[in-house]
């Protein structure tokens, strides 16, 4: 069963994008990638045969759904949105 996999990049001014994607790498490397990506200045998409660079500080917040199995140990785990 193929699992579907979403980001959604909210941005500071109110505007979001969302992209669904295929499994990136083998799961047991989330941590570091995630840690890649939060040390890089821009985040990247392709799709669609076009790339997509959005500069870090225009990004308010990033969603990942599923969340990954194996995440960092900061990570506050099994919470509920109460409010938003």
């Amino acid at each position: 069963m193929t699992i579907e996999r979403s980001v959604v990049i909210y941005f500071t001014d109110k505007t979001s994008v969302a992209f669904s994607y295929p499994q990136q790498f083998d799961p047991s490397l989330v941590v570091q990638k995630i840690n890649q990506v939060m040390d890089q200045a821009y985040f990247t998409v392709e799709a669609e045969g076009t790339l997509y660079i959005y500069p870090r500080d225009n990004i308010k917040s990033i969603q990942i759904c599923p969340a990954p199995d194996k995440l960092p140990d900061t990570v506050v785990k099994g919470a509920t949105i109460i409010e938003s």
